[in-house]
């Protein structure tokens, strides 16, 4: 048997063994009651089914799969959320789906067979909710096994034909399925809190943490230092400079002359890549120390760069970081016109994908967004699912100035913000090594449980 037809038949068994496992998930019901027109009277139960529309298929095909909402009565139910995903065995790689269920309770997703499988346990996961009924949770998994490997023979005849434990195979895996991991938060402060988020980051073991500015708002800036020693001592430890970092000017003994010295920075606005991502830094923090304004070198160099970076073949992955933030909720600092005006068509023209400032207190983070929208007020929302983004060719941008200082309340929440959050943490950034997919959550400092989570898909 040739590779692809062992792999065509294998597909065929995988899928009746998922459908076997999600379908006899078990599913709690209650007793419902109709009102006058019809609808459940009180919040019972969801049951949830998950099934493949396709017998068989092969290397490089997609296969579709219907997920089914209905009540307790088994009557379908529309406009259930459905957030899913389904792991592969090298647990890094998923594949992410999501959206509503139609008028007949169902939601069809495609997965498409790749060698991005390897062998072990491939897990699915489905987080169901609906307003009108109790949130369900659906996981199932099988095994993945090498096909070449005989199945032991069970000579027993005790009438039972379950196939539930038998293992089958899906082969190609790819060489490097591990991640890169960094790190990001603002407005650092010198406290428990502070101490918390940072501890929390570096039990991550990041390749790189990206301080966004105000590391210190104390005259002394040695209490960042101190936590920040072990990373700092080995390279991983990058910054931007804030307000707080540069409001006592550029003599001898400023802060902003001891950061400058101490991380051996000659401008504060600098560019570096980290294997397939480029990573650029802007100095936002006082526009009459550092200007950022359409005649500084600062623009200039940001321009030239990003578009050296775009037309760069070996570069996957654009990253922008700093200090102001460059669109925002109403909070205590509005996003400046002079960067929204000279900067986000740079982003958009040149492929950015990522945008990380600081500045406010709190955490943000918005849909992709273009700068201006068709009536001119912009930004514009490029794409409005909830978290996963396949393709956007627009950036994110986030604001996470969650690092320790006392956060601030918003007063509202703007239509593009995606996601707020007034809670202490960081953002984890996970990128894939075979440059396929950017997974990033924002974790509490404090019980590093996430808060938030979204993923851009390139393809």
């Amino acid at each position: 048997m040739t590779f692809s037809q062992g792999y065509f038949t294998v597909i065929a068994s995988l899928l009746m063994i998922l459908s076997t496992n999600i379908i006899n998930q078990p599913i709690y019901s209650q007793e419902s009651k109709d009102d006058e027109n019809g609808r459940p009277s009180n919040k019972n139960d969801l049951s949830v089914s998950m099934k493949p529309l396709e017998n068989s298929v092969g290397t490089g095909d997609d296969v579709s799969f219907v997920i089914t909402a209905t009540d307790s009565d088994s009557r379908p139910v529309a406009g259930v959320k459905i957030y899913g995903s389904m792991i592969y065995p090298d647990g890094i790689h998923k594949h992410i789906f999501g959206g509503k269920t139609d008028e007949n309770g169902k939601l069809v997703f495609t997965l498409l067979i790749d060698k991005r499988m390897s062998l072990g346990e491939l897990k699915t996961e489905i987080k169901v909710a609906n307003p009108d009924y109790n949130p369900v949770l659906l996981s199932g998994a099988f095994i993945v096994k090498d096909s070449s490997e005989p199945s032991p023979v069970d000579d027993s005849d005790d009438g039972d034909d379950d196939n539930e434990d038998i293992q089958y195979s899906i082969t190609g895996t790819v060489e490097d399925t591990s991640v890169y991991n960094f790190a990001f938060a603002g407005d650092y402060g010198c406290d428990i809190t502070t101490r918390g988020t940072v501890g929390a980051m570096m039990k991550k073991n990041p390749n790189l943490v990206l301080a966004l500015g105000d590391l210190s708002e104390v005259k002394n800036p040695e209490c960042f230092f101190d936590m920040f020693k072990s990373l700092d001592e080995k390279g991983k430890l990058k910054i931007a400079l804030g307000y707080h970092d540069m409001e006592d000017g550029d003599d001898s003994s400023s802060r902003f002359s001891q950061y400058l010295s101490h991380f051996n920075i000659v401008e504060p606005f600098y560019s570096f890549d980290y294997k397939n991502i480029h990573f650029v830094v802007m100095s936002t923090g006082l526009n009459s120390l550092v200007p950022y304004d359409e005649e500084s070198p600062q623009y200039e160099f940001i321009k030239s760069d990003l578009a050296q970076a775009s037309a760069d073949e070996n570069t996957d992955w654009i990253i922008v970081c700093g200090y102001r933030p460059f669109y925002t909720s109403p909070t205590a600092h509005p996003g400046q016109d002079i960067l929204k005006d000279l900067y986000p068509s740079l982003f958009e023209k040149y492929g950015v994908d990522l945008v990380v400032t600081a500045h406010n207190h709190n955490y943000q983070r918005s849909y992709p967004i273009y700068s201006t929208s068709d009536d001119g007020e912009g930004p514009e929302i490029k794409d409005k699912n909830s978290n996963i983004y396949n393709n956007p060719g627009v950036p994110i941008y986030v604001t996470v100035g969650t690092a320790g200082e006392e956060l601030h309340t918003f007063r509202d929440q703007a239509p593009f913000i995606a996601t707020q959050l007034t809670q202490s943490g960081f953002l984890d950034l996970e990128i894939l090594k075979d440059r396929t997919q950017l997974n990033a959550k924002f974790r509490d400092g404090q019980s590093n449980s996430d808060k938030d989570f979204f993923t851009i898909i390139k393809t």
